[in-house]
């Protein structure tokens, strides 16, 4: 009966914050991935496997920095692993259109 009264104590200001910083990581490396994308020439859905390889490497550093423990750093699991993962592919396809543009459109 004793371990089922055990709680942990969570700090949600904490949690909230982790949460903001891996949304600034994410969204910095959907603009530099993004610029990769475009920059190396991908088109169609190579560069949307490119994106969402990209954001499997980012969970993945993530769970490293939290030692495997994402629950004790985060909100919750949708947060962890898809937080707001479509305003970040948005960012992503306007600065792969970019890079596009810019190196290989006058090739």
């Amino acid at each position: 009966m004793e371990n089922f009264m055990k709680f942990e104590k969570l700090n949600v200001k904490t949690m909230v914050e982790n949460g903001q910083t891996a949304q600034a990581i994410r969204i910095i490396m959907s603009i530099f991935g993004g610029l990769a994308c475009g920059i190396m020439g991908y088109t169609g859905f190579n560069g949307f496997y490119f994106y969402f390889a990209l954001n499997a490497v980012i969970c993945l550093f993530l769970l490293i920095k939290a030692q495997f423990q994402y629950s004790k750093y985060f909100r919750g699991a949708m947060d962890f692993f898809l937080g707001d993962i479509y305003s970040n592919l948005l960012c992503f396809i306007m600065f792969w259109c970019l890079g596009y543009a810019l190196i290989n459109v006058y090739e």
